[in-house]
């Protein structure tokens, strides 16, 4: 008997390991699932800082693209100002009257030589309204003296 005593040793040694591997694999099982809980609550807690960080940096315009919408708005406001002072600019050129000289065809001697023919016109046509005011009684003369006022007043 002997030998039926130690198979009875060996399965009571067997099932007692067998009953220390399920202890430990409920241990290990434990440890996974307090694991995997302490991780979940790891990334939890980071994806509510990370958030808690970007609402932060939004209000105070601390984070990057809080910056970058700043400088874009900076840009295009330094754009507009820049556009409106060339506009008054090119105002002031037009009422100087550079503007036009500049974009006339011909250069400023072609420009001083039709001044003096439109002044050689007017002076002409001021000397033939004289003669003609010679030849006509007083009271029209007094008319065309008047006319000729404001033809030179216009002009």
């Amino acid at each position: 008997m002997s030998q039926i005593e130690e198979l009875e040793a060996q399965i009571t040694d067997l099932e007692n390991t067998q009953e220390n591997l399920v202890e430990k694999k409920d241990e290990l099982q434990t440890k996974i699932d307090e694991f995997k809980t302490k991780k979940e609550t790891i990334k939890a807690r980071h994806s509510a800082a990370e958030a808690s960080t970007n609402v932060s940096e939004a209000l105070s315009g601390v984070g990057d693209e809080m910056g970058d919408v700043a400088r874009s708005i900076e840009k295009a406001e330094d754009r507009t100002e820049e556009m409106e002072a060339r506009s008054e600019a090119m105002d002031e050129l037009q009422d100087t009257g550079a503007l036009d000289d500049a974009l006339s065809d011909g250069d400023s001697i072609d420009r001083e030589l039709e001044e003096m023919s439109t002044d050689s016109e007017v002076a002409s046509e001021l000397d033939s309204l004289k003669a003609e005011m010679d030849k006509e009684p007083s009271n029209e003369t007094e008319e065309k003296t008047e006319e000729m006022k404001e033809t030179e007043t216009t002009k």
